[in-house]
């Protein structure tokens, strides 16, 4: 997921932690991201890690997660980026933090996400058009049309533009080939997930 933390600070939790620091990190590298999206809007990310406690100590790694989280919601809101749990084990970070929306996402993270409405997804220069002829889900039934796709204007919607796994407090309706649903809340994003081929997925209002 994380296109500009690869390039700018190298895939690491740190990638989340500290962007905007300029300088690269060895700190770990990523093993897991679970994105859980409410129906709130906001947006839960869970990032498992390889730690290396030779170059960080956890509490570095705390302090560093609470200084980059204070100052983005010093100029985006109290609320807007929330870190509910770091803990290191067995060489292993594991990071949670609540986004306010994806946009508090995007702009922290310098990373794409959207968590919106279908509508709202082609306005922001979204292709759907991978989504026509999905089967609906789950027993497969009706294909999806153009003309669905106008009347589902309103209907919540996710992209990603990278492999992960999320979790959904709504069902999936349809989704792409690079998407993998283990049942009717959780999926799986394929490594196929870019910037040029993303995820799309249709959730039940």
């Amino acid at each position: 997921m994380r296109k500009a933390a690869a390039v700018v600070l190298a895939v690491s939790l740190l990638a989340v932690l500290a962007v905007g620091c300029g300088r690269k990190s060895t700190a770990g590298k990523t093993e897991e991201e679970l994105f859980a999206f409410d129906k709130n809007g906001s947006v839960t990310v869970t990032s498992v890690e390889s730690f290396d406690r030779d170059y960080y100590s956890s509490t570095e790694l705390s302090d560093m997660a609470d200084r980059e989280i204070d100052a983005y919601n010093a100029s985006n809101g109290t609320d807007a980026v929330k870190k509910k749990k770091l803990a290191v084990k067995d060489g292993r970070a594991e990071l949670v933090c609540v986004y306010r929306s994806a946009e508090d996402y995007c702009r922290f993270n310098e990373e794409s996400l959207y968590y919106g409405t279908v509508g709202g997804a082609s306005m922001s220069n979204v292709d759907l058009t991978p989504l026509l002829g999905q089967k609906e889900l789950p027993r497969g039934q009706n294909t999806l049309t153009s003309e669905d796709l106008d009347w589902m204007e309103n209907d919540p919607m996710v992209v990603l533009f990278g492999p992960a796994r999320i979790r959904t407090d709504r069902r999936i309706r349809y989704c792409t080939g690079n998407v993998q649903p283990e049942d009717n809340r959780n999926a799986v994003i394929s490594d196929t997930a870019s910037e040029s081929n993303p995820a799309l997925i249709i959730l039940y209002q």
